[in-house]
């Protein structure tokens, strides 16, 4: 069985951002509950501001991706011939598929291959793509990059 993990972003009152991963098996042990505010080592006030879920899979680097990373996917098909292209989008829950997947996906070569239109984004299912560990790189995540939400 696939273990669940949750990352957490805090956000401390000095600016700082950090990252908290923790598997649910210890989130009592943890004091992890549904608190939005905490204090710090530092005595510092920070605040909830992600919860992210593991998506089960690794990055080229062995890194976990989780929900909210930004990442680098390279997607293989075969048309005639092996065609390999770069996808940039979010990672997120897909609910009607019950899966994670790439959102906000706007490569048009990639739109073109799944029929939609150009100008346009897409969701796809990681279930639905071919692609290995190595194919996959994290460039960021919305809590400490927004900005590369704008790029994508």
């Amino acid at each position: 069985m696939r273990e669940i993990k949750f990352r957490f972003t805090w956000k401390i009152e000095d600016g700082e951002i950090y990252n908290y991963e923790l598997p649910i098996s210890d989130f009592w042990s943890h004091g992890v509950s549904n608190t939005k505010y905490k204090r710090n080592r530092k005595g510092l006030a920070a605040k909830l501001i992600g919860r992210d879920q593991w998506a089960g899979i690794v990055d080229s680097e062995g890194a976990e991706i989780y929900e909210g990373d930004i990442v680098n996917l390279t997607h293989w098909h075969f048309d005639g011939g092996e065609v390999e292209m770069h996808l940039i989008g979010m990672v997120v829950y897909m609910p009607e598929c019950a899966s994670f997947g790439l959102g906000n996906v706007s490569n048009a070569d990639w739109l073109r291959y799944v029929g939609l239109p150009e100008s346009g984004t897409d969701t796809v299912s990681f279930g639905s793509m071919r692609f290995a560990p190595d194919d996959l790189e994290i460039l960021g995540n919305i809590h400490q990059n927004p900005e590369l939400l704008e790029s994508v």
